[in-house]
């Protein structure tokens, strides 16, 4: 745009100098010079990794510098004779060095158009890709999660299972110790409160707390765990 833009400014004081015949029409025409042909270098630098974009510089240099010489020509023989000036404008040759250029810049623009839509659909879809691993990570983490927390939650019952069926089977064993060893009568143990009469268990063997013999048959309280006397 930038390059046409300088053309079109060239072109303007070109055609002013050739009405008028005076120099300072010619202003637009000398400023944009130097700047156009800075304004190619600059687009061969841009496109530099685009083979088509180089072709069409190349191709958009020779028809610039084709445009130039036109202009710079019929500059010059305006300064000798206005009709000969006249009548090269009028041939439409410049003109057609100008369709051209425009021609030649619509198809880089295209070309660029076109490369951009590809970087973006591109970049969407990098970006969707993303999204997706992202989601079945996500995913994949909540079902190990989930996972986990079911094995955990089982084995927690299998243990509280386990150690419930360990105390039954430890309670039962220790009612079945009292049972074999002991008798169940009713005495009093001491314990406090006054007169409290609880169910004694009566000693078989007459093996004392510390498993010696007792001199005397002993009685185990079921409620307080005292030991009382007959």
């Amino acid at each position: 745009e930038m390059v046409l833009g300088h053309l079109t400014d060239a072109e303007t004081g070109q055609r002013g100098f050739i009405i008028t015949g005076r120099e300072n029409y010619l202003e637009p025409f000398n400023s944009t010079y130097k700047s156009i042909r800075k304004d190619i270098s600059d687009l061969q630098q841009l496109t530099i990794d685009n083979d088509f974009q180089q072709q069409q510089i190349i191709k958009l240099n020779i028809l610039i510098t084709k445009k130039l010489e036109e202009l710079e020509s019929t500059i010059e023989i305006r300064r000798t004779s206005f009709e000969a000036a006249k009548k090269i404008v009028i041939s439409d040759h410049g003109k057609n060095f100008m369709d051209e250029i425009r021609l030649t810049m619509a198809e880089m623009k295209n070309h660029e158009n076109i490369l951009l839509k590809d970087r973006e659909t591109l970049m969407l879809n990098s970006t969707n890709k993303v999204n997706n691993i992202t989601i079945g990570i996500t995913i994949g983490a909540f079902v190990i999660v989930s996972v986990l927390f079911f094995y955990y939650i089982n084995s927690k019952k299998e243990f509280d299972s386990e150690v419930r069926n360990k105390r039954g089977v430890i309670k039962k064993a220790y009612q079945n110790f009292i049972l074999k060893y002991f008798q169940p009568n009713n005495k009093p143990c001491g314990c406090s409160g006054g007169e409290h009469l609880c169910q004694v268990i009566r000693q078989k063997n007459g093996i004392n707390e510390v498993g010696k013999l007792a001199s005397e048959p002993k009685y185990l309280c079921k409620k307080c765990g005292r030991v009382a006397n007959s």
